[in-house]
């Protein structure tokens, strides 16, 4: 349906975003860059679970104020990580480092793999 038909009908804004509040004013810029952010970590994590990784903890780290976010780091805790027995003999840091920097396309430098 047209636009103006849809506002007639009684159907606003509030009808195409679900389970969200709405920041306004200076809070907007903030509520979307962590949109972006939070996006990109559940993302993450999907593609490496797809490819036989669990990962619990993950932050990233940059600037998520442009169209395209540039990220500066990437910070992965390892304590609870699963891996799919096909990996079992294979160095986990080096193949979580890779799998991020091909996910995200970032510098293998950016990638900061720790255990708590």
């Amino acid at each position: 349906l047209p636009l103006p038909n849809l506002v007639k009908n009684g159907c606003g804004a509030g009808g195409f975003i679900f389970d969200k509040d709405i920041e306004l004013n200076e809070n907007y810029l903030q509520y979307a860059e962590n949109t972006k952010k939070n996006s990109l970590i559940k993302g993450l994590k999907a593609a490496l679970k797809n490819d036989g990784i669990e990962i619990g903890e993950i932050e990233i780290s940059g600037n998520f104020s442009t169209a395209a976010p540039e990220i500066s780091s990437v910070k992965i805790n390892l304590s609870q990580v699963v891996i799919a027995e096909h990996y079992a003999h294979i160095n986990k840091y080096e193949l979580i480092q890779k799998k991020v920097t091909e996910y995200l396309s970032v510098d293998k430098d950016a990638v900061i793999l720790y255990e708590r």
